[in-house]
Formats: structure tokens, C-alpha cells, sequence
């Protein structure tokens, strides 16, 4: 049982992990170039259309 319990936690930490470093190079992302990004990715899912 506590093999399974320690398989768990590895796996949840490891997606965690994943999570925190993906939102982290997003936010350098958008850090880094500004609004420009963001107008971009708005573009790309067509959401610029109704914000104007």
C-alpha cells in the first residue's frame, strides 16, 4: 500500500512541477514582450473582435 501512496505523490509533485513551469515560461512570455503578445494570442482565438 505505501508503495502505491509513494507512487502517487511522485506523480501529483511531477504534474505539479509541470504546471508551475509552464505557467512560469507563459508569464515570462507575456513579461517579455508585452501587449503585443497578448494582442496576438487574442487574434489567433478571435477574441480581438469583441474586445474592440
Amino acid at each position: 500500500m505505501t508503495k502505491y501512496d509513494d507512487q502517487a505523490r511522485t506523480y501529483s509533485i511531477a504534474i505539479v512541477g509541470a504546471g508551475v513551469l509552464a505557467a512560469g515560461l507563459t508569464f515570462a512570455y507575456f513579461a517579455l514582450d508585452g501587449v503585443g503578445m497578448t494582442e496576438r494570442v487574442m487574434e489567433r482565438f478571435g477574441l480581438s473582435q469583441s474586445i474592440d
